[in-house]
């Protein structure tokens, strides 16, 4: 599998998958902003939904840029500060 690329969001690395809606459904979530990606199906009619875990992380991988950077000044707006 893929490696999970870094928060598009906040730039984290506590990166994981996680079970949303009655474990139905399942995305990619970061621990550091509690921000998660794209959901997907992960059971349909009491069948587990095979591969949606590669899924999440492409959809994942997808959303960060290669030119992602979080600046000072981001980084500090984002932990509230000025």
């Amino acid at each position: 599998m893929n490696e999970l690329r870094e928060c598009p969001f906040c730039g984290g690395s506590d990166l994981y998958f996680d079970d949303v809606g009655n474990y139905r459904w399942g995305a990619v979530h970061c621990g550091d902003c509690e921000m998660h990606g794209p959901l997907f199906r992960k059971s349909s009619g009491g069948e587990v939904v095979e591969g949606w875990e590669k899924t999440a992380t492409t959809e994942w991988n997808r959303r960060a840029s290669d030119t992602f950077t979080v600046t000072p000044a981001g980084r500090a707006a984002l932990e509230g500060g000025e």
